[in-house]
C-alpha cells in the first residue's frame, strides 16, 4: 500500500482524510497523493439553473472561484507538510513519506475512476447528505475503482493502526475488503475477526480467516457474537465502541445495492454513523 489517493474539492473539509493519510503513510512509508478536483467551467455553468444565470453568474466566474479555492487548500496542504516535515518529492532512494499535490479539471466521477484504478487505497470523507458529492465520490471509489475505500468521519481517532476489527461474514466483498487491507493488518497493533451471521449465507468462517492470516503474519483474535440483537450494521458499531477499534474493515454493499437504498443495511447504516475509519471494498 505505497500510493494513497487523497481527493481534494472545493468548500469541503480534508482535515481527516490528510490525518488518517499520515498515519497509514507512516506505517508504510507510503506516498500521499493529493489531488485537487474541480469542475470544468463551462460543463458547470451549462448545468446551472436559468434563474441562477439570469442573476450573473458566468463560466469565467465559475472558474475564478475554482481557482481561488484551490489556491487555499493548497495553502494548508503546503502548510501541513511542513508542520510534519514530510517530503514534497518522489525519491526512490528515500524511505520515508512522500506527499504530493496535483490538480484535475473534469467530471468528479470520471476522474475518481480514472485516477483510483492506479492507487492502492482511496481516502475519502465520510458521505455527507447535505454534500452531494462526497455521496458520488464514495459510491464511484467502491464501485468503480477495484481498490478499497477508506471513508474517515470528521474526528477520526489518533493511531488508526491501534486495534484494527474485520467485519466477517464470508462474502466475496469481505474477502475483498481483507486483501485490499493486508499490509495494513500487518502494521497493527491489535487485529480482531468479528463474525457477523447472516441467514443463508454459508461462508468461510472467521477461524479459517484467522487462520490464513497467520500466514501473512498476523496474529488476529476472534471476537465473538452469539446472536444479533440490532441490525448487522448496529452491532459493528457497538462491537467497535465496546473494543476501542480504530479501524473498522468491512465488505461494502454485500446484499443487493438496490435492496440496501430501499431497505437499509448494514452498509448505509455504518456510512451514516460511523464515528470510526472505516475501509470498505465491493
Amino acid at each position: 500500500m505505497k500510493n494513497l489517493l487523497l481527493p481534494v474539492f472545493d468548500d469541503i473539509e480534508f482535515d481527516s482524510q490528510l490525518a488518517a493519510a499520515w498515519d497509514i503513510a507512516r506505517a508504510v512509508k507510503g506516498h500521499i497523493d493529493a489531488v485537487f478536483i474541480r469542475p470544468d467551467p463551462i460543463s458547470a455553468f451549462k448545468s446551472l439553473p436559468p434563474l441562477i444565470v439570469s442573476a450573473g453568474v458566468t463560466a469565467e466566474e465559475i472558474e475564478k472561484e475554482g481557482l481561488n479555492a484551490e489556491i487555499a487548500a493548497r495553502s494548508r496542504f503546503d502548510a501541513w507538510c511542513k508542520s510534519k516535515e514530510i517530503c514534497r518529492e518522489r525519491n526512490d532512494l528515500v524511505d520515508s513519506v512522500v506527499a504530493t499535490w496535483s490538480h484535475h479539471v473534469g467530471d468528479l466521477e470520471s476522474l475518481i475512476a480514472r485516477l483510483g484504478r492506479v492507487a492502492d487505497v482511496i481516502i475519502l470523507n465520510r458521505p455527507d447528505p447535505y454534500e452531494p458529492r462526497t455521496g458520488s465520490a464514495f459510491n464511484t471509489a467502491v464501485f468503480e475503482t477495484g481498490h478499497p475505500t477508506l471513508m474517515v468521519p470528521r474526528y477520526a481517532p489518533e493511531g488508526i493502526l491501534s486495534h484494527v476489527l474485520v467485519a466477517w461474514n464470508g462474502s466475496l466483498e469481505a474477502a475483498r475488503a481483507v486483501a485490499g487491507a493486508l499490509p495494513l493488518l500487518r502494521k497493527a497493533k491489535r487485529v480482531s475477526v468479528l463474525s457477523v451471521p447472516e441467514e443463508g449465507r454459508e461462508g468461510v468462517s472467521d477461524l479459517d480467516l484467522i487462520a490464513a492470516l497467520k500466514w501473512h503474519g498476523v496474529n488476529a483474535l476472534s471476537l465473538d457474537i452469539s446472536s444479533i440483537t440490532a441490525s448487522v450494521g448496529a452491532e459493528l458499531l457497538q462491537s467497535a465502541a465496546s473494543q476501542a477499534v480504530t479501524l473498522l474493515v468491512m465488505g461494502a454493499y454485500t446484499h443487493s445495492r438496490v435492496r440496501e437504498m430501499l431497505l437499509g443495511g448494514a452498509t448505509r447504516l455504518v456510512m451514516r454513523n460511523a464515528t470510526l475509519p472505516v475501509l470498505m471494498a465491493h
